[in-house]
């Protein structure tokens, strides 16, 4: 569930129905709620929806990682556009509660390969990488924390985890 807007928290009765709503349609389902917000959000909202993970339905999967703090079934994120800007303490705060991501293109995320992850949002690239380069696939992934990264793109992402699994070198080679 992908909630984007300018005010989240002033829309966050609507998006708490909306989770609610999933949640009892099928409450054993895999469930991703992502905000996209244009600018920061009181923390209250993700709190919101936490409460609302913790009293579904629950489950093996959404058990499964509690020790150490993590839902594996229930997740929350937040992505923040390339053009929106946030306080560096919030930012950090709201790490704390939720995976950070940033978009940004392939020659963005490579040229701060190195800075994905740890306490600072990853890398959700937007575009691949740039035909001309044949190692800039493998540069990243060897200067980069690997699940730091994520894709946009579907066919992308697929030979990433391949790659971060273990199954494929992590070249752009098909499939």
């Amino acid at each position: 569930l992908w909630l984007e807007g300018e005010d989240l928290f002033a829309a966050r009765g609507a998006a708490l129905r909306a989770v609610e709503a999933r949640l009892a349609v099928d409450p054993y389902a895999t469930l991703d709620v992502v905000l996209a917000p244009r600018r920061p959000f009181p923390f209250d909202l993700l709190d919101a929806l936490k409460r609302l993970f913790d009293a579904a339905t629950p489950s093996y999967q959404s058990r499964s990682l509690a020790l150490r703090g993590e839902n594996a079934q229930r997740r929350l994120a937040v992505v923040l556009r390339p053009d929106v800007r946030v306080p560096r303490d919030w930012g950090l705060a709201v790490s704390d509660l939720a995976t950070v991501w940033r978009d940004q293109s392939f020659a963005a995320a490579l040229a701060a390969a190195e800075a994905h992850g740890d306490g600072r949002p990853g890398a959700r690239i937007l575009d691949g990488p740039p035909p001309s380069d044949a190692r800039a696939w493998r540069d990243l992934f060897e200067r980069c924390d690997p699940d730091a990264v994520a894709f946009a793109d579907r066919s992308f992402e697929e030979r990433w985890i391949a790659a971060l699994l273990g199954h494929r070198p992590p070249t752009l080679a098909p499939l």
